[in-house]
């Protein structure tokens, strides 16, 4: 049976309708609605035209409305808070356990605090789903509305990941995890950001924490960090498994091709970097990995300033 397309996806534009914006349009991992983009053009082109201007007072009242949702939002999370202190201070500072003793329990029995319990957590937990999604469909909205400039989208990322970051409920939620590491994207330097991450254990459950973060780690030629910081995923069960084993064997997979095409490039001169080579063959690991890293000022000659690849041999 086929299925019925929506009302964006009908109205589809022409490719020719925003084709020469193509140059001024950020690309993203997830794509970007065909429609929205060609209406967003049209405003840039044309900013006094009337369809410009009903954008523009579209893209106001939708910002305004999610404002609103995520200020009620809050709210709800602060009464979560209260009631979940009011758990705490009842049952003896732990509002997932049992009380600890028969005066707690008597006193939670009273309050109602035992028979609905798991409703309240549940509806806690509920709440700051809410507010997650709240700021992951906020993030996404702005970055379609906005396609030249990250500005706009990197202001919602900081305020969204800045009030999530002191929230524990929010700790391992997927979608939060995803709001840094969309704030690591468009950060020339996310080291800091992603240290944050690790020792406030923000996201350190998933897999696609220590793949971007290894990612990061690979660009600036630090392949030893990020083979190692894959294996500690690894070992701290971090999930999907298979998303890990596969980042790290791509990853090993590309050291040794530079190896190879380095091994092409200098010829007979990279002896020790030939025997490094073989290591590699025998023992793929992170301690072989170290061997390949840049060395910081390295005298150059006129000839080797001109090439592409630089001499990574350890000179005097």
């Amino acid at each position: 049976m086929l299925r019925q397309l929506s009302a964006e996806e009908a109205s589809v534009p022409e490719f020719a309708a925003w084709e020469q914006d193509k140059e001024n349009v950020r690309p993203v991992r997830r794509g970007r609605s065909a429609a929205t983009l060609a209406r967003v053009m049209c405003l840039q082109r044309a900013p006094d035209s009337a369809l410009a201007q009903g954008l523009e007072e579209e893209r106001a009242w939708k910002r305004a409305d999610f404002e609103a949702r995520l200020e009620a939002a809050w709210s709800s999370a602060a009464v979560a808070g209260q009631q979940r202190d009011r758990r705490d201070e009842i049952t003896g500072g732990s509002s997932s356990a049992a009380p600890q003793t028969a005066a707690a329990a008597a006193a939670a029995a009273a309050a109602g605090i035992d028979e609905g319990h798991v409703d309240e957590v549940a509806e806690e937990r509920a709440v700051f789903t809410h507010l997650v999604s709240l700021w992951c469909d906020y993030a996404c909205w702005i970055a379609e509305c906005f396609p030249s400039d990250s500005i706009e989208e990197r202001k919602v990322l900081e305020r969204a990941t800045q009030s999530l970051a002191n929230q524990p409920q929010c700790r391992n939620d997927a979608r939060h995890l995803h709001l840094w590491l969309r704030l690591a994207d468009l950060h020339r330097e996310p080291q800091e950001l992603f240290s944050f991450l690790w020792v406030n254990e923000i996201g350190a459950s998933h897999a696609a924490f220590y793949e971007t973060w290894a990612m990061h780690l690979e660009t600036q030629q630090r392949f030893a960090e990020a083979i190692e910081l894959l294996d500690i995923g690894l070992a701290r069960g971090a999930s999907p498994t298979e998303r890990l084993l596969s980042a790290r064997g791509g990853l090993l997979v590309r050291v040794q091709d530079r190896i190879q095409r380095h091994s092409r490039d200098v010829g007979d001169s990279a002896v020790s970097h030939g025997a490094f080579a073989n290591d590699w063959a025998e023992d793929p690991s992170a301690d072989a990995a170290i061997s390949l890293g840049r060395p910081v000022l390295n005298v150059l000659t006129e000839n080797e300033a001109c090439l592409l690849h630089r001499p990574l041999e350890p000179r005097g």
